[in-house]
């Protein structure tokens, strides 16, 4: 995502102007060096609030399993989907389970597509 560097710098500084709430935006490079560093994190109870999830889907589950992961459904449910109906079908799968899923992940909808 380095090609978006300079556009989530201004959108953290344009929620600062609007909220007060400093954001710390940080890229990492390779991929690898990424998850690695949010399993750390995780591993030590200090993930950030915002992060994304670039590992297999058993990962995601085991993060979802144990609670690092928030279910959005609720929110991209309200107002009859006016939030979920904003992204691709296929991209928002990307970030969902489904009921019966091979990973006994609760049916939800675990993220949020960036593309």
């Amino acid at each position: 995502m380095t090609d978006r560097e300079e556009t989530f710098k201004e959108l953290t500084k344009q929620y600062k102007e609007k909220t007060g709430v400093d954001v710390r935006f940080e890229l990492y490079a390779p991929t690898a060096a990424y998850t690695a560093k949010i399993r750390a994190a995780a591993q030590a109870s200090k993930l950030p609030d915002v992060y994304g999830v670039l590992m297999q889907m058993r990962d995601f589950a085991a993060f979802i399993k144990a609670d690092h992961i928030y279910d959005l459904t609720p929110y991209m449910e309200a107002d009859e989907g006016a939030w979920r109906d904003v992204f691709f079908k296929s991209a928002l799968e990307m970030n969902s389970f489904t009921k019966g899923n091979q990973y006994n992940v609760k049916p939800g909808i675990y993220g949020v597509p960036i593309d």
